[in-house]
């Protein structure tokens, strides 16, 4: 790739945990360079992409600073990094992960896939069905964990998994040789019924989302 002819500046973050890596294309070279910020360090970043920026009118091209432009790809940042440049005037774009920019390649599509960066609202918006769907994970979790140490004693089945009312239930539940269950067996039980109960009531708070929080609010996370 070369940047010849082009006032533009070429910038690719790679955004790791720890580090931030920038590698840049100016105008006028062929050779990408790179420098780096601590992870998470937003203005550190902006002006790091300054001094790039700054590096131009200095070269021996002698070309004027164009605009930068910037892309990374989609990851477990989400897209807050995408709106904090777009607001400081910085042409960003969010790319398709490189792993399904290439299982698209290989299934034969051809196009580059960018991605518009989300609104805020519409990214805490997602969170609802995110945590659903972990929630739900957990519940199978809960029930599959009952289930199978309820096997190991000859149970096949038990009320309550769904809501109800399990401790009666547990208390009836003989052995499949007749026995009561082991006080230890029937602790490690209630235990993962009272986890399974978080989680129907979890869900349940999750139908009816608008519902404002009791004692909850912004102050309360320091912002």
């Amino acid at each position: 790739m070369s940047a010849v002819g082009f006032n533009d500046c070429y910038i690719a973050l790679e955004l790791s945990h720890r580090t931030w890596l920038i590698g840049y294309l100016l105008p006028g070279s062929d050779k990408v360079q790179t420098t780096s910020v601590a992870g998470g360090n937003a203005e550190a970043l902006v002006l790091a992409l300054l001094r790039i920026q700054s590096t131009i009118e200095r070269s021996p091209a002698g070309c004027a600073a164009g605009p930068l432009r910037v892309c990374f790809e989609a990851g477990y940042d989400g897209f807050w990094l995408a709106r904090f440049l777009l607001n400081r005037g910085i042409d960003t774009t969010v790319v398709e992960a490189m792993v399904f920019t290439l299982k698209a390649y290989l299934l034969g599509d051809r196009w580059f896939a960018a991605r518009a960066a989300t609104t805020v609202d519409e990214e805490d918006a997602k969170s609802l069905s995110r945590e659903r769907t972990q929630l739900k994970k957990e519940r199978t979790h809960h029930v599959n964990r009952i289930r199978a140490l309820l096997v190991l004693h000859g149970v096949r089945s038990v009320a309550g998994l769904w809501g109800g009312r399990w401790r009666e239930a547990l208390s009836n539940i003989r052995t499949g040789d007749g026995r009561e269950l082991g006080r230890f067996i029937l602790r490690e039980l209630c235990r993962q019924f009272e986890r399974l109960d978080l989680v129907h009531s979890q869900l349940k708070a999750l139908a009816f989302p608008s519902k404002p929080l009791s004692g909850v609010s912004s102050q309360n996370f320091g912002t």
